[in-house]
């Protein structure tokens, strides 16, 4: 076999795309790690590969005696069993969802809040009294100034209440 019958024309190009496809993988790996680290999906289905790890000597012992014959009530225990298994993870499933609901509550309610901002033309900012001496208020100080205004309206109520009534006390002494 002499040298020139080998070809590595292509061995270079070759080698560096399966350092790619490696360094690829190593990252797509990674990337599944890290999902399953911080993921609560990524959890579950780290805990449910556990169980199944936990379990397989079981499934495994289970079919091995019934894979030896095959007779009617072999294959109908073989039924029962999976049925069985299936069932069991059912239940807890929905043990696993009612200790949910017992931690979230009975209900969750969405709240929303809604704020509206506003922009007032200064004609009838001027005209609610808001814009004072050619300055016009940011909305802390424009809520101040008319509580401000509706107090002295309020003093200025009672006032003339408190004068009609002398007045008509004066009229009845008189």
């Amino acid at each position: 076999m002499a040298l020139d019958d080998l070809d590595f024309t292509n061995h270079m190009e070759e080698i560096r795309k399966m350092e790619a496809k490696r360094e690829r993988n190593e990252a797509m790996f990674s990337a599944h790690e890290a999902w399953q680290r911080s993921t609560i999906s990524g959890w579950l289905v780290t805990q449910s590969l556990a169980v199944g790890n936990h379990f397989r000597p079981f499934f495994k012992i289970i079919s091995g005696s019934l894979s030896d014959d095959q007779s009617i009530g072999k294959r109908l225990l073989s039924l029962f069993l999976r049925l069985a298994v299936i069932a069991m993870f059912f239940l807890v499933m929905i043990a696993c969802a009612r200790i949910a609901q017992i931690i979230v509550g009975e209900e969750i309610q969405a709240v929303d809040e809604i704020v509206v901002v506003e922009e007032i033309p200064r004609s009838r900012a001027e005209k609610e009294g808001i814009v004072e001496e050619e300055k016009v208020l940011n909305g802390k100080e424009a809520k101040e100034y008319l509580a401000k205004l509706k107090r002295e309206q309020q003093g200025v109520a009672v006032v003339e209440e408190k004068s009609t009534r002398r007045s008509a006390r004066d009229k009845k002494t008189q």
